[in-house]
């Protein structure tokens, strides 16, 4: 159920977002998975407006690594690995109070190509923030 309460600056929104976004990638799964599994590495490729930090996992592996992520429209949020089947997918908590709700990068072998696929299923929380030139409304 969503919930907006509008004021001057600010809107309150509790909704669900879902999205899926793909890409067919002209090499193999092989080729693609060292790139995608090198979490350490994204603040090198993400779109810079979006201001990556990596924090790595205490055992230096995948799992646990946290990106943190902070917009420049909204609030911060960050994700954390929680599963790995290599060379297919890496699982992703996103861990609040912001969002909360889990995402899914995969890796589809389609003859000699590679469809990357991301999957999102979250939910949002708490306020939004619009700077004035950038508000969804008047």
């Amino acid at each position: 159920m969503n919930r907006l309460l509008f004021s001057r600056q600010t809107v309150m929104i509790s909704t669900p977002i879902h999205a899926n976004d793909s890409t067919l990638l002209p090499l193999p799964a092989e080729t693609i998975w060292p790139l995608l599994a090198d979490i350490c590495n994204y603040p090198r490729w993400w779109p810079a407006v979006l201001f990556p930090r990596v924090t790595a996992s205490a055992d230096g592996g995948l799992i646990g690594t946290k990106l943190h992520l902070r917009p420049l429209a909204t609030r911060q949020f960050t994700c954390k690995v929680v599963a790995v089947a290599a060379p297919h997918t890496i699982d992703l908590a996103y861990i609040g109070p912001f969002i909360t709700g889990s995402g899914q990068w995969t890796l589809t072998p389609e003859g000699e190509r590679t469809r990357l696929s991301y999957r999102i299923e979250v939910e949002a929380h708490g306020f939004l923030r619009f700077p004035r030139r950038q508000r969804p409304w008047p």
